[in-house]
């Protein structure tokens, strides 16, 4: 802004300048014809120096509005920041809780894992090793076992039923159960 102040001050140094020496020459002409020339070119000069002029305020214009701008943007960047700084501590809070609950599952799958016998675990975690979504139980509904969506056999269903031991899927080879949904709470 500040070089722009130096041209315009030029500019206009240099148009007077201009028109005070054009001023000199009209006082000291002879002729009609040289008098005319005279005038045309202050006139000229000062057509000039409007069109300066102009375009000095258009430009003045274009930085006040580039600087109204510039003041808007810095507004949303600093919203941004603090929205984004909010959103980090929430997502930091929300991940220490997730690895509390974490830990706590853990803990409960150790004392769980404990209590059961080792064949079974050993069993469970063949079949987990050997699914790609690492589901290793799955729930038999209408004798559909819900990990592969293919049906069990009758006699397996029925064995479910009475809960006399632990079956493997035919399809997936999952480790399949039977709820009795008919069941009322007590």
């Amino acid at each position: 802004m500040a070089v722009e102040g130096k041209k315009a001050i030029n500019v206009d140094t240099i148009s007077l300048g201009k028109i005070q020496k054009s001023q000199e020459k009209l006082r000291s002409v002879k002729t009609n014809k040289e008098y005319q020339s005279s005038l045309k070119e202050i006139e000229d000069i000062k057509l000039i120096n409007s069109k300066i002029e102009d375009e000095m305020l258009e430009f003045l214009e274009q930085i006040e509005s580039a600087e109204k701008d510039l003041s808007e943007r810095k507004q949303r960047y600093s919203q941004i920041v603090d929205d984004t700084n909010r959103e980090k501590d929430s997502i930091k809070q929300n991940t220490e809780q997730c690895k509390q609950k974490l830990a706590q599952l853990e803990s409960d799958r150790n004392i769980a894992t404990d209590a059961l016998d080792s064949m079974i675990l050993d069993i469970f975690y063949r079949v987990k090793k050997k699914q790609s979504d690492a589901v290793a139980i799955a729930e038999v509904k209408d004798e559909v076992c819900q990990g592969c969506n293919l049906n069990i056999p009758p006699q397996m269903y029925i064995d479910l039923q009475h809960r006399n031991s632990l079956k493997n899927c035919p399809s997936c080879e999952r480790i399949i159960y039977w709820e009795d949904h008919n069941k009322r709470p007590e």
